[in-house]
């Protein structure tokens, strides 16, 4: 077969469709790239008959829990957000929310577009999702606001607290 596309030419490389089986991967670029993202999860789930990444993750560049790039212009309505996460979930891939602002207070908990947020992914197969924090309090008021939502540490914690946090948080 003469490859034909980008994904083509990467497929036909790989030795065989399972070659890693115990491998999981994922992908950044959520409410960012999503149209290529998705688009590249249904060509390797066709091609390959897998389901490719275990989460994507990202945030909304404008919300306030977000600590990595952060533009003030990007805009985001709660029903495209809604749309986004529902076609994630029609692919069987997880979406982990990146809310890496180490600076978060208790008073930027009450954030309504990040909550809406946080609400709409345990709402939408929240046993798949999570959220990648670096604020200690924005993950004990995730705990305790949603439960079921998989906490991970973002690396900017692990840097920061060189080596001294909770392993279990980890």
């Amino acid at each position: 077969m003469i490859p034909t596309t980008p994904a083509d030419m990467i497929l036909t490389d790989i030795p065989g469709p399972l070659a890693f089986q115990d491998a999981t991967w994922n992908l950044t670029g959520l409410f960012v790239h999503d149209p290529f993202i998705l688009g590249f999860i249904r060509r390797i789930r066709d091609h390959l008959n897998v389901t490719p990444f275990r989460w994507v993750h990202g945030a909304p560049l404008s919300f306030r829990w977000n600590g990595g790039r952060v533009d003030p212009a990007f805009r985001i309505t709660r029903e495209a957000m809604d749309q986004t996460l529902q076609a994630y979930k029609a692919l069987d891939t997880g979406c982990m929310l990146t809310f890496s602002n180490r600076f978060v207070t208790e008073r930027d908990l009450d954030d309504p577009e990040c909550n809406y947020l946080l609400t709409a992914l345990d709402g939408c197969c929240s046993h798949k999702n999570g959220v990648i924090v670096a604020s200690d309090i924005l993950a004990d008021y995730i705990r305790k606001k949603h439960p079921d939502l998989h906490l991970m540490a973002s690396i900017i914690k692990v840097t920061c607290e060189r080596g001294t946090g909770d392993l279990a948080y980890y």
